[in-house]
């Protein structure tokens, strides 16, 4: 067992409790944003006991506020949305303010200063966008935004408008069937921390969960610069829905396209280079999306006014489209998502919220495989797999306001998914290690997710000598239980393995069998905003975080590797630690108006285990089989018995990886240091950097193989990019090292701490926006990342033999402490324009660096095939991806609230054709493995009532 005292937490938490301090942080589940501010005269004497008045639709009823002595106010807990403001006191003029949009975590200041008593109303639109208090780097999408923003209407087009985000799928009007792909921001990509309604929906993409674009009442994207309230860096997205209202509502989306509606873009060079034709299909026609369509229609209204309100959404999404890796047949994918809420305010101070969201997506052909990866290619569709995927989220949640100081919110709820495989065909499986190619059946395999979660936060606000407090502190505990199936393996239970179509190795599967792993997080948080003065923000905070990883009772049938059934005794801890993460930022106020900003803030973030580690030291594996070399002595390519000898190695049955003792968990340190101003017109600027540390990663290792026991010498041979020997552009001969002869009998494997596990990253970016006013809006960005990390694989293809440097051969064209040593950078603009007769157009231009990359070898040593890195990561980088799209909408009919507004959109209306991923295998160098898709016209419609 792994763990670490937790008794510091009481009084680390009574530091951060004091009685007289108050908060208006949010908890991870956040739902709601705020509106504070203060009321003055035309001299900027304080107005206490002046009335302040929010509504908007988003409320059931207006909330009314009384300044303190100081003059301020502040409205927590409001539902993203616009509002407007009125303020009124004896002795002077009423004021109002109008177009005020909260989102969520974010609060919204709204200073006002109010003439003594004479004959007209003031009236000032408008709100500060720089949050004063928060150092969090964050963008957050209102409905509108994100109804006028073309893309592929899913989570991934947010992410491909977010600042910073660095992606590796490029859609292009749905060709990626709602597939993110891996993604990173400021050099960290996973620990992805998606939630919907305040409940986690850890790996949507990964359980193909679909979500309900249209029913978004507001999107929050966190890049960085957290407070105690998230657990880890990297993307964090809050997913809010529509609440209905005191009126009846709804809106009808409607989207269509058609392959005959597209330009083609693979050009010669990329034909040479090897982008397929296959039975008759031209290559031209390789990347081409072949249908798309949207449908997505939502209705909200009321039970009884101001006191019960549902909602109710509705999706389908479908779409078709070829890769260049499988010109076989289009890939296809269909969504369907159901969603409902409601919202019953109880008494005037409580309110229950009751969600659920549900989906269905199928795809007949899926391109997985068990050694190579998706950018293999598959010679037909008997290789491949077809998926059938459910997922649900739902929670129950109480809210309460007592009086103007404290709010409380606790919601329960549950995250389920099961991802299911079928094999397309039952031919023998052979996979090559140098040749990217797969053949024969797939697997017949299930992955079911349960997340089962209760979370809650209380905030308190308060204001004294000192300055003025928002205090806030919260619980969150999740049980996660992972299970997978196999039900079969591949045809016969047998893997075939050749080196260039020579048979290699062979792997022996025992099924059906069934593996589950589990862990348990719990964390508690507190943090306070302390308003010094009027200039000055401090934001300490702390967080407490125990993880614990088992493994529930499980059983393995009788098969061929044990002649009985296998029962296994649950397992309560295998692993756990207690760990207290501290953050801190500063904000200052460089202006006096509160328009220029200058932050700063650290911050140390604990990895979260997930439960990968736990099904590693299950001795019931995921799936049991046997590893030999083969030989095959019929000489048919097909396995029989006995042709197999020397074992290599073996999965189920028992734990062959152990975990140390020792094994600390990873975390990550970060700092950064930003500048934000408002200017003029509602224009918002910042600028800043971030430096990011990674260390003390666990990695998978040979238990008993040191690095000095890699000491016999190998020489390796480079032909050069061509891969034909005696060439001029053959490469210097590499130096690798095998294992010498008394470490190769030696088996085990454990997890631990490698001693060069240490990433850093640095990034500056800059960013724009301005809020729509005027009849126009703009949104823009830049960043650039300096890389120093480590990686076994980029872009599904891999370029050492592991994560971290662990045998000499690991070194090769790296850094001194192994590390690839690159930089990237991102470029995004979007924004809307609104012309004459009614007619909207939002353009979105975005420009990403190509990845950086190295040509790359397979060896063959005396413990296996390896692959080696010919050249440093950086040496070569794919093409720049560069993609313009548009929207062009305009409204046909209106009547009082309602509108039809039918649109066309043009995707990558350059119709540029850069190569989002080529092979860096030297065999197959440069072979094109996806092309971003050609330009295409999508139509649709809107209705709003």
């Amino acid at each position: 067992m792994v763990s670490r005292p937790g008794w510091y937490l009481a009084p680390c938490l009574a530091f951060l409790l004091p009685g007289a301090s108050a908060t208006g942080a949010q908890t991870v589940g956040a739902t709601t944003g705020a509106i504070d501010g203060t009321v003055t005269d035309r001299a900027g004497a304080a107005l206490a006991g002046a009335s302040v008045t929010v509504a908007g639709e988003a409320l059931m009823v207006p909330v009314m506020a009384v300044t303190a002595s100081d003059g301020s106010y502040r409205f927590a807990a409001l539902p993203p949305g616009t509002y407007g403001l009125s303020f009124t006191r004896p002795g002077f003029e009423p004021a109002t303010r109008q177009h005020i949009q909260v989102r969520v975590d974010v609060t919204a200041t709204v200073d006002v200063a109010l003439d003594v008593t004479h004959a007209e109303t003031i009236v000032v639109r408008g709100a500060a966008e720089i949050d004063r208090r928060s150092t969090a780097i964050a963008t957050a999408f209102d409905p509108g935004e994100l109804a006028r923003l073309p893309g592929d209407r899913t989570w991934g087009a947010i992410l491909a408008a977010t600042p910073a985000v660095q992606l590796t799928r490029f859609d292009v009007g749905g060709s990626t069937a709602s597939a993110v792909g891996p993604f990173s921001v400021y050099g960290t990509s996973g620990f992805i921390r998606p939630t919907i309604e305040g409940i986690s929906i850890t790996r949507p993409a990964g359980m193909a969960f679909a979500l309900d674009y249209g029913s978004f009442a507001g999107v929050w994207v966190g890049t960085g610069a957290y407070g105690p309230e998230w657990p880890t860096p990297g993307v964090h997205l809050q997913f809010i829905t529509k609440s209905g209202g005191n009126r009846y509502t709804g809106t009808v989306y409607g989207g269509y396209e058609d392959g005959a509606w597209q330009s083609h873009n693979i050009d010669d060079r990329q034909i040479a280079a090897g982008a397929p034709a296959v039975d008759g299909l031209l290559a031209s026609e390789s990347n081409r999306l072949r249908s798309y369509r949207d449908l997505n229609a939502d209705i909200g209204g009321y039970v009884k006014k101001d006191r019960v309100w549902w909602y109710a959404s509705a999706r389908e999404h479908a779409s078709s489209s070829r890769q260049v890796s499988f010109p076989v047949e289009p890939l296809a994918t269909r969504a369907t998502t159901l969603t409902g809420k409601g919202t019953w305010r109880v008494r005037d101070a409580d309110q229950i919220v009751l969600f659920a969201q549900g989906s269905r997506t199928r795809q007949p052909i899926r391109l997985d495989g068990f050694l190579r990866t998706t950018t293999a290619r598959n010679t037909n569709a008997d290789s491949t797999s077809r998926q059938l995927a459910h997922a649900s989220v739902w929670k129950g949640e109480w809210r309460r306001v007592v009086g103007s100081s404290l709010f409380i919110e606790v919601r329960a709820g549950q995250f389920v998914s099961n991802r299911a495989e079928r094999p397309n065909g039952w031919s023998p499986r052979t996979e090559d290690l140098l040749r990217p190619e797969v053949s024969g059946g797939n697997r017949d395999w299930n992955y079911d997710w349960h997340s089962d979660q209760v979370n809650g936060s209380f905030s308190y606000f308060r204001n004294g000598p000192r300055g003025g407090h928002q205090l806030n502190a919260g619980f969150e505990v999740q049980r996660l239980v992972a299970t997978e199936t196999w039900r079969r393996a591949y045809p016969g239970d047998v893997l075939h393995v050749t080196q260039n179509g020579m048979p290699s190795e062979v792997y022996v599967f025992q099924t059906p069998s069934q593996s589950r792993a589990g862990v348990w997080a719990y964390a508690l948080q507190a943090g306070d905003a302390w308003q010094i003065s009027d200039r000055l923000a401090l934001n300490p905070g702390l967080r407490f975080d125990r993880y614990r990883v088992f493994l529930p009772e499980q059983h393995h049938p009788a098969g061929r590797f044990n002649p009985t059934h296998r029962p296994f005794a649950a397992i309560h801890s295998i692993a756990d630690w207690n760990v207290v993460a501290p953050r801190i930022g500063v904000s200052f106020d460089a202006s006096r108006d509160g328009r220029t900003i200058l932050k700063a803030s650290y911050g140390h973030y604990w990895l979260w285990p997930s439960t990968e580690l736990g099904f590693a030291a299950n001795p019931n594996g995921p799936v049991w089989w046997q590893r030999y070399k083969w030989a095959d002595t019929s000489g048919d390519a097909l396995w029989q018995p006995g042709e197999e000898f020397d074992l290599q190695e073996t999965r189920g049955g028992e734990a062959i990886e152990s975990i140390d003792p020792a094994l600390k968990l990873g975390y990550l340190t970060e700092l950064t240091g930003r500048v934000e101003r408002e200017a003029a017109g509602g224009l918002f600027i910042g600028t800043g950097v971030v430096w990011r540390g990674e260390r003390q990663q666990g990695a998978r290792q040979r238990e008993h193989w040191p690095v000095d026991a890699f000491s016999v010498p190998l020489t390796l041979r480079d032909p050069g990019p061509d891969a034909a020997f005696g060439t001029p552009d053959d490469g210097d001969t590499i130096q690798l090292f095998e294992l010498g002869p008394d470490f190769l009998s030696q088996s085990g494997i454990v997890i631990r701490n490698p001693p060069n596990a240490a990433s850093d990253s640095l990034t500056w970016e800059v960013a724009a926006r301005r809020r729509f006013s005027r009849g126009w809006s703009a949104a823009g960005s830049f960043a650039h990342t300096w890389n120093r990390d480590h990686a076994r694989d980029f872009l599904g293809q891999t370029i050492r033999a592991n994560e971290y440097p662990l045998t000499p051969n690991d070194f090769i064209h790296t850094d001194p402490r192994g590390r690839h040593v690159y930089r990237n950078w991102s470029a995004k603009i979007h924004g809307t324009v609104e012309g004459p007769w009614r007619m909207r157009v939002t353009p979105f231009l975005r420009h990403q660096s190509g990845q950086a990359f190295g040509r790359t070898l397979i060896a063959r040593v005396n413990y296996g095939a390896i692959p080696v890195l010919a050249e440093p990561v950086g040496t070569r980088r794919q093409r720049n991806v560069t993609l313009m799209d548009v929207k062009v909408e305009r409204d046909v009919w209106r009547g009082g609230r309602s509108a039809l507004t039918p649109f066309v959109e043009v995707f990558n209306a350059f119709n540029a054709n850069p190569e989002q991923n080529v092979s860096w295998e030297t065999r197959s160098f440069l072979r094109p493995v996806v092309i971003v898709p050609p330009r295409i016209v999508r139509v649709g419609f809107t209705l709003d009532w």
